[in-house]
């Protein structure tokens, strides 16, 4: 069994990507001799690089280890963001765009900025996955042999790949790859579908056994959300069914650079924006008197930047370098128990409910049961980023009425529009009825 968070040098391998990229530079320019710091110094920094100088094997794992990079950047602005969508979170600045986002207003498709801009999750999503693609791309051509731990390499390229057109799909009212046509959102689940089962093939040819069972891990949980989303009930229990017991899919962080940060601890923790939505603070406790550990929230002393509301936080993390969790066994569970239904889902949440000694749920109910698995869903993937999909999924509810700031909420907008950006540049969409601009 894999312990949770057990993947393979994530610590290690994602804290060292940037060292990577200086050994790449040192292995693309060669010095020696007494010229050599003069020659170092005049090597072209790596925003002047062109799409060539990529086309090399000793940079295959900086390829994977900067995609990777970017979707970890991606990640937690992702879960804010659709959290603040949702009101799961409150956001208690309320500057542009997040003032925008927390009534679903249409205008909040004029953002669509770098990751540590003004954080919507279109840009930072697609260049993930454009960046994951191409590092498959270029591995895939180089020469046989010229790169060590290759089908491992590929695995984790596509494995964010999958993900980042999973997670655009889930929230937004449509995709793009590549500046193509417009993808429905069924579409782009069947993508990310392919590009798990993908990992899946990649994942057998991994000869370290612990990478493998990461990689095989991570893309099942995946497709099985995938197929959740598409419908497939047999697919959904027969990936989910197959994911070790605790086994933890993460997007992995540290205390520097500010890319590389928990932006969500940030966010809660050491700023005055964020605090956990009203609606949503009741799930502290499972029952009258039964406090989640599932859902550690908590009233605090300080308020809001704003000064009008008292901040309450959850308590995930204990620092900047804290991981986040993207999928879990947990989760996977959760799914065969919406699938299944019946007495199969309320053995599930027993299950689930016993690791911490919660009391223990018993309906014969139909609707009772379904009405149960998604309140569980909800506490166990709390701040994971699965809520806009979850809600689009369930038809509902959504917000309504007003927002927490007495904004009237426009209600027309559930699933996130495409960005105006992405319409203008898109000759594919640009003209087309479809399309949200």
């Amino acid at each position: 069994m894999m312990a949770a968070g057990n993947q393979p040098g994530a610590k290690a391998g994602t804290r060292g990507w940037r060292r990577l990229v200086v050994v790449g530079l040192l292995l693309l320019f060669p010095v020696t001799g007494c010229d050599a710091l003069d020659e170092l110094i005049s090597v072209d920094l790596p925003g002047d690089m062109e799409e060539g100088d990529l086309d090399d094997p000793r940079l295959a794992e900086v390829l994977v280890n900067s995609a990777q990079a970017d979707f970890e950047c991606a990640f937690p602005r992702y879960v804010r963001q659709m959290g603040i969508w949702t009101l799961k979170i409150q956001d208690g600045g309320q500057g542009r765009p997040s003032a925008l986002n927390s009534i679903r207003s249409s205008s909040y498709a004029f953002y669509a900025d770098h990751c540590t801009g003004t954080e919507p999750n279109w840009a930072p999503l697609q260049t993930s996955r454009a960046q994951a693609a191409r590092a498959v791309r270029l591995i895939e051509g180089f020469p046989e042999g010229s790169v060590e731990n290759r089908a491992a390499l590929l695995g984790r390229s596509r494995l964010y790949e999958a993900y980042s057109i999973l997670l655009l799909s889930e929230a937004y009212c449509g995709v793009t790859v590549d500046l193509g046509p417009l993808l429905t959102r069924a579409e782009g689940f069947t993508i990310a579908e392919d590009r798990f089962t993908d990992v899946l093939e990649y994942a057998v040819q991994v000869a370290d056994p612990e990478m493998s069972s990461y990689l095989t891990n991570s893309a099942l949980i995946g497709r099985a959300r995938a197929r959740l989303n598409l419908g497939d009930r047999a697919g959904v229990v027969e990936d989910a069914s197959r994911v070790e017991e605790d086994f933890v899919f993460y997007s992995t962080h540290d205390d520097v650079p500010n890319r590389r940060t928990n932006n969500l601890y940030e966010y809660f923790i050491i700023g005055t924006s964020g605090s956990i939505g009203v609606k949503y603070r009741p799930l502290r406790f499972l029952e009258e008197g039964v406090l989640d550990p599932r859902v550690p929230i908590v009233e605090t002393n300080r308020v809001t930047g704003g000064g009008a509301n008292i901040i309450w936080e959850p308590r995930f993390w204990q620092s900047e370098g804290d991981d986040l969790r993207v999928g879990t066994w947990r989760e996977a569970q959760m799914m065969i128990a919406e699938v299944e239904g019946g007495q199969t889902a309320v053995n599930i949440i027993n299950r689930l409910r016993s690791d911490y000694d919660l009391p223990t749920f018993s309906s014969t109910d139909p609707a009772e049961i379904t009405a149960q698995v998604r309140e569980e869903r909800m506490r166990e993937t709390f701040l994971q980023g699965t809520e806009v999909g979850d809600l689009l999924r369930w038809g509902g509810p959504w917000p309504t009425g007003f927002d927490e700031r007495g904004r009237a909420i426009d209600e027309a907008n559930t699933c996130v529009w495409i960005p105006d950006y992405e319409v203008i540049a898109n000759p594919n969409l640009r003209d087309s009825p479809t399309t949200p601009l």
